[in-house]
């Protein structure tokens, strides 16, 4: 397997980052909610709100069992990718953030637009674990496929799957932002630790040879 970076994904998200920066100096936090929030329309209530899946957990870790029919050490990096991410997440957001609040309570008595359906939440808002496991997620599948421009169409999912979490009045763009680099930097990371390492290298292709003969 290719251990190089997948441009088409890195790039555009190199530039976003930046982007991202842009806005930190622009909005103060919570107009970022509001200012998203305040396109709403039943076409982006729809949207975003099967959008929001995309960073759902579950998939994630449904999508890593599935890869192991297919390519045993890909399935082990994502669930390793998914396993790491979503324990630093779950840290940071119970260990060290606990007390950061959700627009729901930052923004109580704005006029926020809520979708139908959606369950509002009220703590634990920093880091976005929906935005790290977007992120995650799409950043594997572009390290993955053999056609590498397939990594634009990965990084407009995975945000779709962040900017969903603050037009649902869910997040703010700071959790986002940094949830998404939480996530591409531990995917990436664990990628080509585990091509470059032989002993976890050779344990995969044992744990394969162990998962073909049971």
């Amino acid at each position: 397997m290719k251990t190089s970076l997948n441009p088409w994904f890195y790039v555009p998200f190199t530039v976003a980052l930046i982007a991202g920066g842009i806005l930190f100096a622009t909005f103060e936090k919570g107009q970022d909610v509001l200012f998203v929030n305040s396109f709403h329309s039943p076409f982006l209530d729809y949207l975003f709100y099967y959008g929001t899946t995309l960073g759902n957990g579950l998939l994630y870790l449904l999508f890593g069992i599935a890869l192991s029919w297919k390519n045993f050490r890909h399935s082990l990096i994502a669930i390793l990718s998914f396993s790491i991410t979503g324990l630093l997440v779950q840290f940071l957001k119970k260990m060290v953030f606990s007390e950061v609040a959700r627009p729901s309570v930052l923004l109580a008595g704005e006029p926020l637009h809520f979708v139908e359906g959606v369950k509002i939440l009220a703590r634990y808002s920093f880091p976005s674990g929906h935005s790290a496991i977007a992120f995650s997620l799409f950043c594997l599948v572009s390290l993955m496929v053999k056609e590498k421009k397939w990594g634009v169409v990965f990084l407009l999912m995975a945000l779709i799957g962040g900017i969903s979490r603050i037009y649902l009045a869910q997040h703010f763009f700071v959790d986002v932002y940094f949830g998404a680099i939480l996530g591409v930097v531990v995917t990436s990371l664990i990628w080509f630790w585990f091509l470059k390492t032989n002993t976890l290298q050779s344990l995969s292709d044992k744990s394969f040879s162990i998962y073909l003969r049971s």
